[in-house]
């Protein structure tokens, strides 16, 4: 067997910068684990309560607003229910238009914790880390409790009842024509039928009344590429089960894209390495995506100079080999040519185009949502020339792009046409391209309503402001990627008195205003005046209710037929010219988004997938450019582009494109929740409405100051001196190889480490039960930290706050470690996520002096928190950095609405007790109890810990060792299977599987020549 040096010829993994340059610092803190920078002042109890929730006293709605039940008592109870027993609701979550289903656990009336719905086609039974998010949303104390009159810092405080009143006051002046202008609604994108349905009625019955939307992070490129191409607008729907190669340029199908649920696992399941034809990932792209990190080859570059690589590939594919064109594509192909001299591609281009043509049929191209609208109609043309089997076309609704319909209401609004505006959800003033003045405009409507879960920007300036009811309390519907209708209910009447947007269009309607019965006349199940009628519209809806869609719904995708001329017309438009200079970039934050979930403490504290700051955003550059511009990590910046100008700190991160500054958007707000309020730097006053994606021409200097930036990348380091002190460094913990070896050498990561044999100093403990266990696939693993959250989510884990963070004491008990490897400018990356081992031999049970740290009869390396007395010794004994000690109470102090959320299953710790992954022991107890009571045996699967319930790509199985039948124990068996630092001879019970990448070329070979995986049934 060839050195394993030989598989690896970029070099080792390493973690930061910092790492790579052995700063002393850093090995200070791995040697010691203690050497963190001294701790900052504490923060008052008033801040920290900001962050963790301050008492609140519980608010209601009338029992009118919702459907009139008999209540029985508990003498009478229902059979289906006993309290203390969880119940599930299916129900849909929307987010930028699109629905996901969810599954939501309540505990006597209280939901505690979200999953995805596993028949729902949008998540399949998986969740993002923004999903899992949404329970804590629910219960913020920041949010609006009452409708308020006045703008500015001292409103009135109204009723509903009152808002009422003056609203169908204002509906009677605007029927009369007395109103003074025009009546608007703008509206945050919304695929919910009842929402039209009303929005239309509306438009219909009062003259003057028009419907705008704003999404500050939206697909109207996407839209208007299918137009150009496809003669309508319609969303690409993707398949990639059957993929071969998948080139992405500039898109983020694993994480940001709408559909990423659903992706992400399909494509894990395509690119598995034992198959005939594991897909490859390709990926061209700014700065590291979730997709980026995953991608089998990734090139960094800027994103002016993604059109050009898009024509390049195109007339390569058409003139280099040898591929047909589309029927009826004649012109726009002339088009394409004519634009072969203005562009310059990479010399990887060819590469791209080769492992294309030769994929054929089971090729895809995709491309960014913030790319130009005619390289989106391009993407249509290759893959029309592919002949790709893994697109279909989805129509939409003929509407304007959010970009046009928000000037249109801007400028109407400065026109004085607009007398009363009604603005659901949505939040101009903070995130509107900085060049339509949203504000300005504002002031110019005499009577503005806003309706928002806080009173954030936008509802500060308006003369209304209203509580907007949370998703888990509203009656409403929507649509899934695919067009599937999704129906939303709610598991708690409002905590905070809020209305949800079809209800508030229900009252501006004068009639029925009550979301239950709004949504049911949408679809046909009002109860009528039939009795057999209305027996079949109860038994549907209850269906529908308990599926959590309506089944049947998805949107036919017709033949996708290409427009010649308006696709030729496009291509004549198509920017091919890469930018000189400095590029800002614009991206959603990867836990955030446009910034309407920067209250959710729990997301501002899990780490951003790649550059892991936390707290913060930050301009981040690469290595290149930041040595170009004189700039390091924590330098303060300010950014100039034509006459706007921003200041934020600096973060030099490997992978970045040369001349281009990537900005996370959704920090830096000055309202909405005094989490928000706390949190990095606000970047939207550096867009424009023509350079929402990226801008060219930009500026950055050094202000001379500098600021702390929270980011994990360095805490909990676990030492591999053994192989840094070695001639050939080698990665021990991230282990991989490229197809070609690993089919030469299935079991190279069993050799990695070379040790003499291991012998045990004691008897071991025979396990003649269960011998639970978790093996984690890098191949699979994007590192988009929802196992973290959902962790969080399901254990009552507390935040800490950025304080203390920036000293080492974050508390989650999963960290997704991110690695480098190769040089800075082009790196790889690869993720690792590192719960507890649950080690056999555990050290961490041998230097306990109280034992509160023991092994269970089936295994598991449990905590006995009353025991424990803070000695920390468990910690530092640990070589894996997985125990968190609880340094301060956390938890203390929260109020009752706070409290509701926590999980009743899961001891709340208090200070002064280390604590850790128990493999969600809660869960194996209950699954337990369940098969006792159903008087069987565990099957394989009745237990599923929170992590891998929610990964995305299904990267995690849990399960019983001494089950040879179980999908874990064949897991096990496969030759990459391995343990982190076996040399210890810990025999962990948390065991990984390696990573098999497929890049275009072999380790070592030049870029021409053709990866030798071909002839072992890869791609390319």
């Amino acid at each position: 067997m060839p050195p394993l040096s030989h598989r690896h010829p970029q070099g080792p993994y390493w973690r930061s910068l910092a790492e790579l340059a052995s700063d002393p610092e850093l090995r200070e803190l791995v040697d010691h684990g203690v050497a963190l920078p001294s701790s900052p002042p504490r923060p008052s109890r008033r801040g920290f309560l900001k962050g963790i929730g301050a008492s609140v006293a519980l608010a209601g709605l009338a029992a009118c607003r919702w459907p009139e039940e008999t209540i029985l008592p508990y003498a009478h109870r229902d059979p289906e229910h006993s309290p203390g027993v969880p119940r599930y609701f299916a129900s849909s979550l929307e987010l930028a238009g699109v629905a996901t289903g969810v599954v939501v656990t309540s505990y006597d009336g209280r939901p505690i914790k979200i999953e995805g719905n596993p028949l729902h086609p949008g998540s399949l039974g998986r969740a993002s880390a923004q999903t899992q998010a949404a329970v804590l949303g629910l219960y913020d104390p920041d949010r609006s409790r009452r409708p308020v009159q006045g703008a500015g810092a001292a409103p009135s405080a109204r009723s509903w009842d009152e808002f009422s009143a003056w609203l169908q006051e204002r509906v009677a002046a605007h029927r009369a024509g007395t109103g003074g202008g025009d009546l608007r609604i703008l509206s945050t994108a919304t695929s919910s039928p009842t929402f039209e349905r009303l929005a239309l009625s509306l438009q219909s019955s009062l003259h003057g009344t028009a419907w705008h939307s704003w999404e500050p992070v939206n697909r109207d490129n996407e839209l208007e590429g299918g137009r150009q191409a496809l003669g309508r607008p319609v969303r690409p729907l993707l398949g990639l089960g059957a993929v071969r190669v998948l080139v992405s340029l500039d898109a983020d199908l694993l994480h940001t894209h709408p559909d990423a649920l659903r992706l992400a696992g399909q494509l894990a399941a395509a690119r598995d390495p034992d198959g005939e034809h594991p897909l490859r990932l390709l990926v061209a792209e700014a700065g590291f995506s979730v997709t980026g990190a995953a991608a089998d080859q990734r090139w960094a570059l800027a994103p002016s100079a993604i059109p050009g690589v898009g024509v390049a590939l195109a007339l390569r594919l058409l003139d280099t080999h040898g591929l047909a064109a589309p029927v009826g594509s004649e012109r726009a192909v002339s088009k394409l040519r004519s634009l072969s001299s203005a562009i310059h591609p990479p010399a990887w281009v060819d590469q791209l185009a080769r492992a294309l043509a030769t994929a054929g049929d089971s090729g895809l191209l995709v491309v960014g949502a913030h790319q130009p609208p005619q390289l989106h109609a391009l993407a249509w043309l290759i893959n029309g020339i592919l002949g790709s089997r893994a697109l279909r076309a989805v129509p939409v609704a003929d509407r304007p792009g959010h970009r046009d319909s928000l000037a249109a209401l801007v400028q109407d609004m400065q026109a004085g046409e607009v007398s009363t505006l009604l603005i659901l959800g949505a939040n101009p003033i903070y995130d509107a391209p900085a060049d339509l003045e949203f504000a300005a405009a504002l002031a110019e409507v005499a009577h503005s309503v806003h309706l928002g879960a806080y009173r954030d920007e936008t509802g500060s300036a308006c003369g209304w402001h209203l509580p907007q009811a949370h998703a888990l309390e509203s009656w409403g519907d929507a649509r899934a990627w695919d067009g599937t209708i999704s129906l939303v209910q709610p598991l708690i009447e409002p905590l905070y008195g809020g209305r949800s947007s079809v209800e508030l269009l229900g009252m501006l309607l004068g009639g029925e205003h009550r979301g239950h019965t709004l949504v049911r006349e949408t679809h046909g199940w009002s109860p009528g005046l039939d009795p057999l009628a209305a027996a079949r519209a109860e038994h549907d809806w209850a269906k529908a209710l308990q599926d959590g869609f309506i089944a049947g719904t998805a949107t036919p995708t017709p033949a996708a037929r290409l427009q010649d001329s308006s696709l030729a017309a496009a291509l004549a438009a198509l920017p091919t010219a890469a930018a000189t200079g400095l590029e800002l970039v614009f991206r959603p934050c990867a836990k955030l988004h446009d910034g309407r979930f920067a209250n959710n403490a729990w997301l501002q504290e899990l780490p951003d997938p790649i550059s892991k700051l936390t707290w913060d955003n930050a301009a981040l550059l690469g290595p290149s450019t930041a040595a170009e511009l004189a700039v390091s990590t924590g330098d303060l910046v300010e950014l100039i582009v034509g006459d706007r100008r921003g200041q934020i700190a600096a973060l030099v991160l490997p992978g970045v494109a040369a001349g281009s500054v990537l900005l996370p958007l959704g920090y830096g707000r000055s309202a909405g929740g005094s989490v928000a309020a706390e949190a990095g730097f606000d970047v939207y006053p550096l867009r424009s409405s023509d350079a929402l994606g990226h801008a060219t021409g930009a500026q950055v200097r050094s202000l001379g100051d500098s600021y702390r930036l929270a980011a994990s990348q360095d805490h909990f380091p676990i030492d591999e001196r053994g192989a840094a002190e070695s001639a050939a460094r080698i990665p021990l913990l991230v282990r991989e190889a490229d197809l070609a070896t690993y089919r030469e050498h299935p079991d190279f990561a069993q050799h990695a480490v070379h040790h003499p044999p291991l012998v045990s100093p004691w008897q071991e403990h025979a396990y003649e039960d269960r011998a639970w266990g978790m093996i984690i696939d890098l191949n699979r693993c994007t590192g988009c930290g929802a196992c973290t959250l959902s962790c969080q989510a399901e254990n009552n884990i507390p935040v800490v706050g950025k304080r203390d963070v920036l000293v080492g004491r974050e508390m989650h008990w999963i960290r997704s470690d991110r690695y480098f490897t190769g040089d800075p400018e082009q790196p790889g990356v690869a993720h690792l996520p590192v719960p507890c081992m649950h080690c056999e031999l555990a050290p961490c049970e041998q230097v306990c002096p109280v034992a509160a740290t023991q092994h269970s009869s089936d295994g598991l390396n449990v905590m006995v928190y009353n025991r424990c007395v803070g000695t920390r010794y468990c910690a530092n004994n640990c070589p894996y950095k997985v125990r968190r000690f609880n340094f301060f109470a956390y938890t203390k102090g929260a109020g009752p609405i706070e409290q509701m959320r926590r999980n009743p299953e899961v001891t709340v710790r208090s200070r002064g007790v280390m604590e850790k992954c128990s493999y969600c022991q809660q869960r194996i107890s209950s699954a337990r109890i369940r098969a006792r009571n159903e008087g069987r045996e565990l099957s394989d699967g009745d237990v599923v810990p929170a992590c891998a319930q929610t990964c995305p790509s299904g990267a995690i199985t849990f399960g019983d060792y001494n089950d040879p039948h179980s999908r874990l124990s064949a897991l096990a068996e496969r030759p990459r299977s391995y343990e982190l630092l076996p040399e210890l001879n810990l025999k962990q019970r948390t065991r990984y599987m390696a990573r098999v990448r497929t890049p275009l070329t072999s380790p070592g070979a030049t870029s021409g020549h053709e990866d030798p995986t071909d002839q072992h049934g890869g791609q390319g």
